[in-house]
């Protein structure tokens, strides 16, 4: 059975991400290093930037919501 397709068809999905809370860079040995500065090697690692904090409410019925993506679990 062949999976359907679109062709020249864009599907464009916006949804908000979480940040992570990473506070620290490492080298690629896993050994913990100063933040590198653009264009320095290990550049663009998740605790160089931020984004929407990480927001949970335990809604009392063994569900939680984040309250960033609205995602229930």
């Amino acid at each position: 059975m062949e999976s359907p397709s679109q062709e020249g068809t864009t599907t464009v999905v916006k949804y908000t991400l979480v940040d992570t809370g990473q506070t620290a860079c490492y080298d690629d040995e896993g050994n913990e290093m100063e933040c590198p500065e653009s264009g320095e090697t290990f550049y663009g690692q998740n605790a160089q930037f931020t984004g929407n904090l990480f927001s949970y409410t335990d809604n009392g019925d063994r569900t939680v919501t984040d309250e960033v993506t609205g995602l229930m679990w």
